[in-house]
């Protein structure tokens, strides 16, 4: 699925309001939708949402061989996918209490 259309209000930015907002979005394609990837266009002078979704949020740019480029009043659009993570509930084997390795689990196992 796309997420599409988000924005925050000029007043409220820089709170971590986008994040969050694309974070739900997230979720909601992964847990209610049963996605595995998302897609997000952003116009490619959109800096600080390009920063976002690419250095903050794991996106990556993306080309999808049925799609032309894409263009607005802006410039050019940018097609980004993201890979979601299978859930923590997931990562779990109902055999074992190991789990699959994950950033978070490895930094818990090192410092103890």
């Amino acid at each position: 699925p796309y997420l599409s259309d988000l924005c925050v209000d000029p007043e409220f930015q820089n709170r971590g309001l986008g994040r969050r907002l694309v974070r739900r979005g997230e979720e909601f394609a992964q847990q209610q939708l049963g996605k595995k990837e998302v897609y997000i266009r952003v116009a490619q002078d959109n800096e600080a949402a390009l920063h976002m979704y690419t250095r903050r949020l794991g996106y990556q740019e993306y080309s999808h061989p049925d799609e032309e480029e894409e263009s607005n009043e802006n410039g050019k659009i940018i097609l980004l996918r993201k890979e979601l993570s299978p859930p923590l509930t997931e990562r779990c084997s109902p055999e074992t209490t190991e789990t699959t390795p994950t950033p978070a689990a490895g930094l818990h196992a090192a410092a103890s």
